[in-house]
């Protein structure tokens, strides 16, 4: 939550936006995450896919264990364009925090050639995955961190269960280390279960303060942030409306209900109900903590 920025707006049922600055960044990320799928889903050329990476990228979830430079992310697009016939993807979420994005997709397409080993001819299949990406100051993508599901797409490749698990196995090192993206959601929602413990602030604070991880920056402000909310609006409730895991990174698409109860001049609807939504990338440490936060656009309304 960025106490800072609060725009005054026309009418009190109008939305205001916290933070000019992060909604413009943000809308430029997403801007860009419309144009790549706009590429994957047209005719255009390989050529025309890796003109969206920085020469400097770092993409992590091609190769085992090192990041993919722009040679290795070329290499491992060639089959894609070249034996992927009739591919279409989808973006089912994407969540933007400012020169971040988490994606989670679905694609299908048909196999015809090799791909990451495996060799068909027309069998159609289907793949899914979840990506997080960070977008240079020039609108390549700079790093990348892909969570591709192997195991469900060579369930629809291989014949057999040992022939699946044995391709399995080799590909689950390229899934990151740290946390599983199923351990990041169980994390978040536990975070989500502390923060709505309204009746116990003392211990919400607590706990949700041991949440951020020593080596934060800024771990204090963003202490004090959280201490002078919970005074604002102390009944505050979180809920979820999207969450994208992918190597110890989550993206969340978040909505915040409460009412006013203290005297700040970013909430000017003291007594009133209001509703505060936003989208976050954050940095999952592997003991579970916050490494790093990344906000995107919160607009607040009167409810």
């Amino acid at each position: 939550m960025t106490l800072v920025s609060w725009r005054p707006c026309l009418g009190d049922e109008a939305v205001s936006r916290l933070d000019p600055a992060a909604c413009e960044s943000s809308a430029a990320t997403r801007q860009l995450m419309l144009e790549m799928d706009r590429v994957i889903n047209s005719d255009a050329p390989l050529t025309t896919y890796l003109d969206l990476f920085s020469p400097n990228i770092e993409a992590w979830g091609l190769v085992p264990e090192q990041a993919a430079t722009w040679q290795g992310v070329e290499n491992h697009y060639k089959p894609v364009f070249g034996n992927f016939d009739r591919s279409i993807l989808v973006s089912d979420e994407v969540i933007v925090a400012g020169r971040f994005a988490a994606q989670r997709y679905h694609a299908m397409f048909y196999l015809t050639g090799e791909f990451d080993g495996v060799k068909a001819r027309e069998k159609k299949t289907f793949i899914r995955g979840s990506t997080v990406f960070e977008f240079d100051n020039s609108g390549l993508i700079r790093k990348r961190w892909s969570d591709h599901d192997h195991q469900f797409r060579l369930s629809q490749l291989l014949d057999t269960p040992s022939e699946i698990e044995r391709e399995t196995e080799r590909s689950r090192v390229l899934s990151g280390p740290g946390l599983t993206a199923q351990e990041i959601r169980d994390r978040m929602n536990s975070m989500q279960r502390i923060f709505n413990q309204m009746q116990n602030p003392e211990k919400r604070l607590s706990v949700l303060s041991a949440l951020l991880s020593e080596t934060l920056p800024e771990r204090q402000i963003w202490i004090e942030k959280l201490t002078a909310f919970f005074e604002i609006m102390p009944d505050a409730h979180l809920a979820y409306d999207a969450v994208v895991a992918a190597w110890s990174r989550v993206g969340i698409r978040w909505r915040i209900t409460g009412s006013i109860r203290g005297d700040h001049e970013l909430f000017p609807y003291r007594n009133h109900p209001i509703s505060l939504a936003g989208e976050t990338v954050l940095e999952i440490d592997s003991n579970g903590r916050i490494a790093s936060i990344h906000e995107g656009c919160i607009v607040s309304r009167k409810i």
